[in-house]
This record gives structure tokens, sequence and C-alpha cells, in this order.
């Protein structure tokens, strides 16, 4: 059976394979330091076998809009890497709490995602990866990146229609860029762009995008270290804050 690999995502044309989660395993045994923490949302009927990278593995049963609680503690100190094998493709929330690090760009193939919370502000979540072909993730309604090292243009996100909530795009501190001012149609959610490193253009971009939706007493917050806008913006932000929207920019 032939397998594909790309992104560090390892999928057969039967529709098996693994998706590797390059995980850090700065463990001391017995003291709970460096132990990975996943949780899973995961259809009834479908399995998630978790291998851990030091030879163990287990085996998780979905449980519908309960979430699987995936954690392992790790006794050498050493750095390991975990792979989720069988039903992964059917998962439909992936938060990362503890000790994960690693490129996550072929998180790009997990189609039937809805919500993405990779948490880099607890101990140990390292990850990083252009993140840009998360546009495929139509089902999403809220991605939250804050403080990772993901990288990539996000003007084509546009296509998450069904991102919604106060948190449906939270991207405080991460490295990603804003390159085309294509509207972003039919969205009406708040937005955090902040302290990305954006360039005046990518902030534009951004705001020329959003005036081009339907953004209604929305926050759009594209402040902090990004650079400031420029005049190229100021017919888009009139608009937006015509619409009650609170505009931030540096």
């Amino acid at each position: 059976m032939p397998i594909l690999k790309y992104n560090g995502l390892t999928v057969s044309s039967g529709g098996s394979g693994s998706l590797i989660l390059p995980g850090f395993g700065f463990a001391e045994a017995g003291l709970g330091i460096g132990n990975p923490t996943i949780y899973f949302i995961l259809p009834v009927g479908k399995t998630i076998r978790v291998m851990w990278g030091d030879g163990a593995s287990d085996l998780y049963e979905g449980a519908g809009a309960f979430p699987i609680d995936a954690s392992h503690t790790y006794t050498d100190g050493r750095r390991h890497t975990i792979t989720l094998a069988e039903d992964y493709l059917d998962i439909t929330e992936i938060y990362v709490v503890d000790n994960i690090g690693g490129d996550i760009s072929g998180w790009a193939a997990l189609t039937n995602l809805n919500d993405i919370s990779l948490d880099a502000g607890f101990s140990g979540v390292q990850l990083y990866g252009d993140v840009s072909g998360f546009s495929a993730l139509t089902n999403l309604t809220g991605i939250d990146l804050h403080g990772s090292n993901v990288t990539g243009d996000i003007s084509g996100w546009r296509t998450l229609t069904n991102l919604t909530g106060n948190f449906a795009l939270y991207m405080p501190g991460t490295l990603v860029s804003f390159e085309s001012n294509t509207a972003w149609t039919g969205r009406d959610i708040n937005v955090y762009l902040n302290d990305c490193l954006l360039s005046g253009t990518d902030v534009d971009n951004a705001l020329i995008a959003f005036s081009g939706g339907s953004f209604t007493n929305k926050t759009i917050n594209l402040g902090g270290i990004n650079d400031p806008r420029t005049s190229a913006s100021n017919a888009a932000l009139a608009i937006l804050q015509g619409n009650g929207c609170i505009v931030t920019t540096s």
C-alpha cells in the first residue's frame, strides 16, 4: 500500500497511517515533569492509538462530546516523538496542554477538526510551522494559537466560514503574515493578531479584507509590536469603525 509523507503526517491510500506529534520528553522520574497531555474529541465507535515514542502505547475509544485525556509519564529525561494512529483523521477537536512541541503544519490534513487550542501558555508547549494550509480546515469554529511560533500567510483563512465566538481567531504573539486584502466575505468575528510582527502592509491588508466582510461590533486587535498601518487602509478603518468595531493598531 503506497504511503505519502508530508509535513510530519503519514497517510496511506487506504486511509490508515499515523500523525506525528513531535514531543518533548523533558521528564524526571517520579516528579511528573515534562509529561505530555493532549485532549481529543473523537466520535463514538472510533479509536486512537497513541504511541509515546518510548515503546509504550495506549488505545483510546471515542466518547463523543466527552474529551479523551491522553497523558504519559516519561522516566528517561529524553525527547520523544508522539505518534497517533488508527482513526486520528476523525478527530474533531485537539487541545495541547503540556510538554508538546514541533511542526504542526501537517495538521492541515485533519479536515474534521472544528476546534484547535494549542496553548503556548502552558508548560513546555513549543509549536511552530507554516499554518497557511489550515485554510483547508473549513469545519473550524475556533482556533487558538496564541504565543506559538507558527508562521505563514493567514489571509487565505477567509475560507474558514464557520469561525464564531469571542475568541474565534486568537493569534496574538505568533509570527504569521497577512499578504492579501481579498475580502473576508460574510465573516463577523473577533480577531486578535496583535504582537505578530506584522508589517504595515500586512495590517493594511487585514483591515481592507475585514472591511469587505460583515464585521459588526467586533474587536479587531492589530496593535502591539506590529508596524503601524498606512493611509492605504483609511477607508477600511472608517467602514469598520462605522460598523461599531473596536479597532486597535500600533
